[in-house]
């Protein structure tokens, strides 16, 4: 304790902190929904393949993905201006319902590392997998 504050201090360094929490820590996303946005501004974070896109040499999906967190869309999900739609149609994006907000740790309007590592770990696809290697090792623990 210092003052009112609880301090937490870890003995290892980060990035073997990292590999040991990692088996505990979640994905964050609850939700994938598909989404057409008539408004100019975007409805979340960059994220999802998109969030891997700009991190790391990869191709850009065709439709963008963004995150929000479950509470934001529960405010917006009924406006005029957003529509949820049951399959993919080529002016939508995917909308990725996060758990907490994708914007606490966001840098430049991308998700973080970690919690887009999180959200593809489950991926089978050998490039993403690779891709979500190499965007870690070019972390500076």
């Amino acid at each position: 304790m210092e003052g009112r504050e609880r301090v937490l201090r870890f003995d290892r360094n980060k990035k073997k902190l990292w590999e040991k929490a990692r088996k505990f820590l979640r994905n964050p996303v609850k939700k994938r929904l598909w989404v057409k946005n008539f408004i100019d501004e975007p409805l979340g974070v960059k994220a999802g393949l998109t969030g891997l896109a700009h991190y790391f040499a990869l191709a850009e999906p065709a439709n963008p993905v963004l995150a929000m967190a479950g509470k934001k869309w529960k405010k917006i999900k009924n406006r005029n201006d957003v529509m949820e739609l049951t399959i993919a149609e080529p002016d939508a994006c995917q909308l990725e319902i996060w758990s907490y907000s994708p914007r606490l740790f966001e840098k430049g309007d991308v998700v973080d590392r970690f919690s887009l590592y999180l959200s593809l770990q489950a991926n089978d696809d050998e490039r993403v997998e690779s891709a979500l290697e190499k965007m870690m090792e070019q972390i500076t623990w």
